[in-house]
């Protein structure tokens, strides 16, 4: 009897082995996965930033993420030569973002007609 016992602690062991070696295999999975899933979400957030910014182009409005090379703009001249000051400028922003709004609410309400 003692072969037999000899053979089911060696199937245990084996047993053991493989469900070591199978846990094993399952984390690096599932690693691998997260590793792609989190490159997947990266490269859609680009991809969702180019069409951001393609869209924007197609319809003559600003990118949502434009930037401002200048950083803290004070003054603006205009071709005639006249200051704007920045209270002037946060208004004139403010009246070019409520047109952009109401030019957004009316392409919502009356979509383009299909071809």
């Amino acid at each position: 009897m003692g072969s037999s016992s000899d053979d089911l602690h060696e199937m245990m062991k084996t047993l053991a082995s493989n469900t070591v070696t199978l846990q094993h295999n399952i984390m690096s999975f599932q690693h691998e996965m997260r590793s792609s899933i989190h490159n997947l979400e990266k490269q859609m957030g680009q991809v969702a930033s180019s069409v951001g910014k393609l869209e924007a182009q197609i319809n003559g409005k600003l990118s949502a993420q434009a930037l401002n090379p200048k950083g803290n703009v004070s003054v603006i001249t205009l071709r005639s030569g006249k200051e704007l000051q920045e209270q002037r400028l946060k208004q004139i922003e403010m009246e070019e973002e409520e047109e952009i709004k109401t030019k957004l609410n009316i392409k919502k309400k009356h979509p383009p007609l299909p071809n």
